[in-house]
């Protein structure tokens, strides 16, 4: 770097692990009269990356005059961290090899805000499709993150070991949220990201892929990806809270700036071009599948299960999985569990097990349970550990899913995956994902609901039929695949 430069990055820290990965971190120099620098975290090859970010600097133009050749521990930059870091070859040599590589990647920027919060539907979306592409020689993929508070310390582990972005706000844009919170944003429970922030943050990425949280196309990337999940806040706007309705709205707002929109089903397709009438070649439909833990399950034996969630040992369940908030039409399956319980009441022995943490807007659904005649059958399990989630389905009699529109429908696929007889809505997506290999059902009709348990718990040749082709039928999604559908985007760059 220029002795001009009023900043300079130096070494603050160098450890090589068992794998030969190096964690490396830039400190700010002392000089007062500059600007932050973004914070960006790598985790490569020892050689790599220090060849790319640090030695051909210090090489080529040394360290300016007035500034300390020294780690911030005291030591001196020694001869043998060149020696290791070169591999014993010529530096001019690696660092043309290490050229050439990079010429050849393509640089994809991926927004990874979600990672922060549990495991559940766009945060394993969000860690699949980021866990699957770092597998790709082929891209120098950078994750974008607001900051490093983690609610899961998988999850936190994860993201620290990536090469990520901190993307940051400035002075001028926490005027612009002043003015916004009196505004257009009043009473919103979080700042929303500004387009100059993620402009900022992807200056130098070949493809942007927005996740979710940084909804804005990058004006500096050569092509601009968005996923979209579903259309739920526009389609029921009642079933949200203010803050998510005014996101997805941006979001929406922002689809025409995306070079490609990746629809999770063809029913997100369909919503797309129907109600934003983006143009149908832009839509590209892929799938999504379902964490590894389902491939190779480490099934937890039943007993142990049943007392570790309290769901009483010697009895049997029926299951639902969802953040418990009102599209999941929760009172629509106690309803229907109601119905089976009136119709047999021989059945005594069978529980309802809603497993997923507390959501939003659920004041109608405490008074309902206050009210409930088998209040004493329910079981409500709160968030469950991701290792015992197949534990969790396998041991159930069915799986029940009464959601008044999804996406895709994950649950759904977790529960064929785990060979889990399936009930679940005839609307949106869910059609699309369980096929003919499920009980499909219309969300608002608790005979229907009440009848398909009954095939399904009073019939096990019945039942033990929509196992097997469920779990063919799962077959047909994965995340490979998913992967392999992007890939195929982001190459056409």
């Amino acid at each position: 770097m220029p002795d001009s430069s009023p900043m300079v990055g130096r070494v603050d820290k160098a450890l090589i692990d068992q794998h030969g990965l190096v964690k490396t971190k830039f400190a700010q120099t002392e000089a007062s009269n500059t600007e932050p620098a973004t914070p960006l975290c790598l985790a490569r090859p020892f050689a790599a990356n220090l060849c790319e970010t640090l030695l051909p600097e210090l090489l080529t133009n040394g360290v300016p005059q007035n500034r300390s050749n020294r780690f911030a521990s005291g030591r001196t930059l020694a001869p043998s961290i060149y020696r290791q870091a070169y591999n014993d070859q010529p530096v001019g040599k690696q660092e043309q090899i290490n050229q050439q590589r990079r010429r050849t990647m393509r640089s994809l920027t991926i927004d990874g805000f979600v990672l922060r919060f549990p495991r559940t539907g766009i945060v394993n979306y969000a860690y699949n499709i980021i866990a699957g592409l770092i597998k790709d020689p082929s891209f120098d993929i950078t994750v974008l993150l607001q900051d490093l508070n983690f609610t899961h310390p998988e999850l936190a582990n994860f993201a620290k070991s990536l090469r990520y972005q901190l993307v940051e706000t400035n002075e001028f844009d926490q005027l612009i949220y002043k003015i916004r919170r009196l505004t257009v944003d009043k009473g919103l429970s979080v700042d929303l990201p500004l387009p100059r922030m993620i402009n900022r943050a992807t200056k130098s990425c070949d493809i942007y892929h927005c996740t979710d949280w940084y909804n804005y196309a990058s004006r500096h990337a050569k092509k601009n990806v968005i996923t979209c999940f579903d259309l739920t806040t526009t389609l029921f706007p009642d079933y949200h809270e203010r803050t998510n309705i005014v996101k997805e709205a941006r979001k929406a707002n922002s689809f025409r700036k995306f070079d490609i929109v990746v629809a999770i089903s063809e029913s997100t397709k369909r919503d797309l071009v129907e109600n934003f009438g983006i143009s149908a070649d832009k839509v590209k439909v892929s799938h999504l599948g379902v964490d590894s833990v389902y491939e190779h399950p480490n099934i937890v034996e039943r007993d142990e299960f049943l007392d570790r969630y309290k769901i009483g040992t010697g009895k049997r369940y029926i299951l639902s999985v969802s953040t418990i908030e009102p599209r999941k039409n929760i009172v629509g399956i106690l309803q229907s569990y109601r119905r089976f319980c009136e119709r047999n009441p021989n059945r005594d022995d069978v529980m309802l097990v809603l497993s997923g943490p507390m959501g939003w807007r659920n004041d109608g659904l405490k008074i309902f349970l206050d009210e409930y005649p088998y209040r004493d059958r329910i079981v409500f399990t709160g968030y469950v550990q991701l290792s015992d989630m197949p534990s969790l389905y396998r041991h159930a009699e069915c799986f029940m899913y009464l959601s008044f529109y999804e996406g895709f429908g994950i649950p759904i696929l977790e529960a064929m995956k785990s060979s889990c007889p399936v009930i679940c809505s005839n609307t949106s997506s869910m059609p699309e994902v369980i096929g003919d290999s499920g009980e499909l059902v219309a969300p608002d009709s608790t005979d229907q609901a009440a009848e398909a348990l009954e095939r399904v718990l009073n019939n096990p040749a019945h039942a033990n039929g929509l196992r097997a082709s469920g779990l063919r039928r799962s077959k047909m999604f994965s995340w490979d695949k998913h992967i392999d559908d992007l890939t195929e985007i982001y190459k056409e760059v």
